[in-house]
């Protein structure tokens, strides 16, 4: 479970024909609908990938750990080892812009978070398979299901009423927004981060321990044989996840070992 800074309730107002109304986003009565599946989504122009280049973009070992993968944004991300666990301190702010695109809803601003100390994000080093993956959708609804190398958390593609994020208009150009605790986070893989770590590297690591590429393989080649979960096993890499611009965005489930407890990933 992850601290934020603070609650905020966002103001939301409607004109519709007959008059004005409005009501508190977040409130029960108004925000207990029917889940929606998204069949695909579709960045902005904007987030057009550019071919990599400068040291950020040098080739990295992929087999040199989740530590990494983190290193091309080392001026804001920190990252430490602790016995099997790798530790990554963010104030969970990326560089990019954000809120910009968002057509549903929005009154919040974004804020730093205290991703520091004992409430960094905990990646294992030696994921754990598990007897039988975990599906994500219904479910971990609450709080992140991985961490970007960018330090920002990626929460399920299903909001946490049921809604995928993406087919509902709440996303904006970069796949992010943030809600109630003012912290910003994305709904789906932050595909435009291959500008910076190079296309088929790491963009993210789910909090099992599992890496997540993007939609090739590092030599540039569409991955095969991917499982329920959207993942498979390669001599370079191991055991990862590939994202995809349509549902489930992410990976469809957990293939290591997590500890759910109150809908989300704990710790």
């Amino acid at each position: 479970m992850k601290l934020a800074c603070g609650w905020r309730l966002a103001f939301a107002l409607w004109v519709l024909p007959g008059g004005v109304w409005a009501h508190l986003t977040g409130e029960p009565g108004h925000d207990a609908v029917a889940a929606r599946f998204a069949l695909a989504w579709r960045p902005a122009p904007t987030l057009a990938l550019a071919a990599p280049s400068g040291a950020a973009a040098a080739a990295l070992p992929l087999a040199a750990g989740p530590a990494a993968a983190f290193a091309p944004f080392a001026s804001t991300v920190r990252t430490r080892v602790v016995g099997d666990t790798l530790l990554v301190e963010s104030d969970g702010l990326p560089a990019h812009g954000m809120m910009v695109g968002i057509t549903a809803w929005q009154q919040q601003v974004p804020l730093p978070q205290p991703y520091t100390g004992a409430n960094a994000w905990r990646i294992p080093l030696q994921p754990v398979p598990a007897a039988a993956g975990t599906p994500i959708r219904d479910r971990f609804l609450r709080g992140a299901i991985a961490l970007a190398v960018n330090g920002v958390p990626i929460f399920n593609p299903q909001n946490n009423r049921g809604e995928v994020s993406a087919a509902i208009g709440e996303l904006d150009r970069w796949g992010g927004h943030c809600w109630r605790a003012d912290d910003y986070h994305y709904h789906i893989a932050p595909l435009h981060l291959e500008a910076t770590t190079g296309v088929g590297r790491p963009i993210a690591y789910a909090l099992d321990g599992y890496p997540i590429l993007g939609l090739t393989e590092p030599d540039g080649t569409p991955p095969t044989g991917l499982d329920a979960w959207r993942g498979h096993e390669t001599p370079a890499l191991g055991h990862h996840y590939h994202a995809s611009e349509q549902y489930p965005f992410l990976m469809a489930g957990f293939r290591g070992v997590v500890v759910e407890r109150e809908g989300q990933v704990d710790p």
